[in-house]
């Protein structure tokens, strides 16, 4: 018996939101509100229920979430950096028994997301969730692929329109990385799972799982692949790294972030071993994929995907995020 039925979502329009929220209608086992500010506003899966919330009035939070037995959290980066905390303690006072905090992608426990600056606010949250007396649990999928392929040099290095690329080191090292569908049918998943098997695989831990297993060369030779062109049609460089990594970091700390994901994507592709990068969770870390049902998806298949619909990943939620200069104050990778 499905244990977490009922399920609030932050963020059931955006980006990743809106997959998890259509995969827990699609499953039948599950009521789906959206948390929002406003309930009339466009954009929700069909078969989600939406609740308007104020948060400036926790009253209203606490409200939302009456008989709700998970809260998902997934906000953009632009959100005022207190509105988590918001959520978790309404979600305590309503009697929530799970929270899925805003953590997508990373490991708080991995060294590169402290040095990232994002590893104390999800390390916070879960923190904040188990002192409330609820368990959390933490997808880590990697960097969402056709989102960060997407992007400018700042993400994976790459620029499709422009074709170049910016390749760390020799550009080999692998780390995991996931779709945002992907993301969305583990979510769902794991919260089909009854009680006793929540409280023993999942309370209090990540789910590491992925799509693919790639280095940037894989990613360039899908590209190649789909876009019929040679490697003497991009303009191809190096940087080490640790190099790229130092010098944006040192432009984050002094207050602008317009350096921030250059810094957040190069440091996770830092090698701990041949061949092995930093959020190569397959390498240290079981993945869920095969205990989940999760099907292995076509490497090529998301790469024309991107490159199609480029545009749209990076304009459709606001000016691309390698452009943004506000402060990080979420977890978004």
């Amino acid at each position: 018996m499905v244990f977490l039925k009922n399920v609030a979502i932050v963020g059931a329009t955006g980006t990743v939101g809106k997959f998890i929220a259509s995969e827990l209608v699609h499953s039948n086992q599950h009521t789906v509100t959206a948390l929002t500010r406003d309930a009339t506003a466009p954009g929700l899966p069909t078969g989600v229920h939406a609740v308007a919330v104020d948060y400036a009035d926790p009253s209203t939070l606490v409200a939302a979430l009456q008989g709700i037995d998970v809260l998902i959290i997934t906000m953009a980066s632009t959100a005022p950096r207190d509105t988590q905390a918001k959520l978790i303690e309404a979600a305590a006072s309503a009697g929530v028994k799970y929270v899925v905090p805003n953590g997508w992608g990373v490991d708080a426990s991995h060294p590169a997301a402290a040095e990232t600056l994002i590893g104390p606010l999800l390390a916070g949250a879960q923190e904040l969730t188990e002192a409330r007396g609820m368990g959390w649990i933490t997808f880590t999928s990697g960097f969402w692929y056709e989102f960060s392929l997407a992007g400018k040099r700042n993400w994976f290095g790459f620029d499709i329109e422009e074709r170049s690329v910016v390749l760390f080191d020799d550009g080999r090292t692998k780390v995991n990385t996931s779709t945002w569908a992907q993301t969305g049918r583990a979510v769902a998943a794991v919260l089909a799972q009854d009680e006793a098997a929540l409280a023993a695989k999942y309370r209090n831990k990540n789910v590491y799982f992925s799509s693919f297993y790639v280095s940037q060369r894989d990613m360039l030779d899908s590209l190649l692949r789909v876009t019929g062109t040679q490697e003497s049609d991009w303009k191809i460089e190096y940087e080490p790294s640790a190099e790229r990594f130092a010098k944006a970091i040192a432009i984050v700390k002094t207050g602008d972030f317009s350096a921030f994901e250059r810094a957040l994507y190069s440091r996770w592709f830092f090698p701990e071993a041949e061949g092995v990068g930093a959020s190569a969770w397959q390498a240290h870390h079981t993945l869920a994929n095969e205990e989940l049902g999760l099907p292995q998806e076509d490497l090529d298949e998301r790469t024309k995907y991107t490159v199609d619909h480029q545009k749209e990943l990076m304009g459709k939620y606001g000016r691309p995020r390698h452009e943004r200069t506000e402060p990080v104050r979420s977890i978004v990778p």
